[in-house]
């Protein structure tokens, strides 16, 4: 019997905007965040954690948010 390949669950750092949604990014596709994605809180890190068809799981390295202060300026014409 062959073992299969271990299971690779990997998270994106990212960072954004204060006050604007951020994107968490992991890896298989279809898992579960430790925080709400999109994120609107402030700088931390997050894992992701994925359960393939046959039941084996595995969770990732922590990954960064950076949350910026992002200066917009309007300009009224």
């Amino acid at each position: 019997m062959t073992q299969p390949a271990p299971l690779v669950v990997t998270a994106t750092n990212v960072s954004g905007c204060a006050g604007t949604p951020i994107a968490l990014s992991g890896s298989p596709v279809g898992g579960i965040y430790s925080v709400p994605n999109p994120y609107t809180g402030s700088s931390t890190t997050y894992t992701y954690s994925f359960t393939n068809v046959n039941g084996c799981s595995a969770t990732s390295a922590p990954a960064s948010i950076n949350v910026n202060t992002c200066n917009t300026t309007l300009q009224l014409q």
